[in-house]
């Protein structure tokens, strides 16, 4: 993470933006969370004062230890940073945070999503099913967030499919879109024929006997080709 220069002074910028913006608003606070202190602006005269006052709390990972792990929220922020080699375990205990101390379902999934995602980015050669397993998460696939997910994932599983399929026809796919996808492109190299059979004196009946097609498939092929 590189450190961002200009940090401190778009961050006021905005902040004094939304008070101008919101007349209504009297109080009010900002967190700042730095991976470690080299990353923070040097930055920072202009603006001691603000970051002296209560208004503003930094708050560096490199200082947090273990306890960090009792606040399910700067746990979570934590476990962006933690080493790979602790990071499974941590999130363990996080999971295990949250399904104990959310009673709101909706929030609680997200919170568990979170958790497989920032797993899922450590560990990139691992599914996500593998993340839920390693997780001990297995409730979490009751969950309709997660059933969402999945019907997403097939829909664009399918669509991917379907695109590779048509370029790639007979490239054998382990997803139900990608059959379907190898399918529709071999009918459509099936129809681009259909104009050459034409040419050399078959009938549309027997086209559509010899290439496994309907006859209103061979003639809508013929209709476009003249068109």
């Amino acid at each position: 993470m590189q450190k961002d220069t200009a940090f401190y002074r778009r961050f006021f910028a905005e902040i004094f933006l939304y008070l101008y913006q919101y007349e209504e608003t009297k109080h009010w606070q900002a967190l700042v969370v730095f991976r470690n202190r080299k990353i923070e602006p040097e930055d920072s005269q202009p603006y001691q004062a603000l970051l002296n006052s209560s208004n503003v709390t930094r708050i560096y990972l490199e200082d947090l230890g273990d306890e960090a792990y009792e606040n399910l929220g700067l746990g979570i922020v934590k476990l962006i940073v933690e080493d790979q080699a602790r990071a499974v375990e941590q999130a363990k205990m996080l999971a295990a945070k949250a399904t104990a101390e959310l009673a709101d379902d909706a929030e609680r999934q997200k919170v568990l999503e979170l958790v497989k995602t920032i797993i899922l980015y450590k560990f990139k050669d691992l599914e996500p099913e593998e993340v839920i397993e390693m997780l001990g998460m297995e409730d979490f696939k009751k969950s309709r967030l997660y059933q969402g997910m999945q019907r997403l994932a097939r829909q664009e599983c399918i669509e991917e499919g379907r695109e590779e399929g048509r370029k790639e026809g007979r490239e054998e796919g382990r997803e139900e879109g990608r059959k379907e996808g190898r399918e529709e492109g071999r009918e459509e190299g099936k129809l681009l024929t259909v104009p050459l059979l034409l040419e050399l004196g078959l009938t549309v009946e027997e086209i559509a006997r010899r290439l496994e097609l309907t006859v209103e498939q061979v003639q809508q092929a013929a209709q476009n080709q003249s068109n």
